[in-house]
């Protein structure tokens, strides 16, 4: 679950794309980390805020992914977010999250 591609990205990156929310589970279920970064430091909610996979975010965010990490661009998810128009959201979800 660790072998990345030639941009640093791995499975779990991946997953966060695509709606899978239930990839996600099964890659952190044999070890992948929500917290694991690409080459230019994007954690699988960077990707999920990138490709406004909401589904996938509250996932993460309910097993403990953090939306304060920076990647080489000092991008945190919710920048991100706002750069897809999905910043409103995302920040529902963490609102909804927060109060389970």
């Amino acid at each position: 679950v660790d072998l990345a591609d030639n941009h640093g990205t791995l499975a779990i990156h991946h997953a966060a794309c695509i709606r899978s929310p239930e990839m996600a589970k099964f890659l952190m279920d044999n070890g992948a980390s929500i917290h694991s970064t690409d080459a230019s430091n994007r954690t699988p909610m960077h990707y999920a805020a990138n490709t406004g996979q909401l589904e996938v975010a509250e996932f993460l965010l309910k097993h403990g992914a953090r939306m304060d990490c920076k990647d080489v661009g000092r991008h945190t998810p919710f920048t991100v977010a706002r750069n897809t128009n999905t910043q409103v959201a995302l920040q529902q979800m963490v609102s909804r999250v927060a109060r389970q």
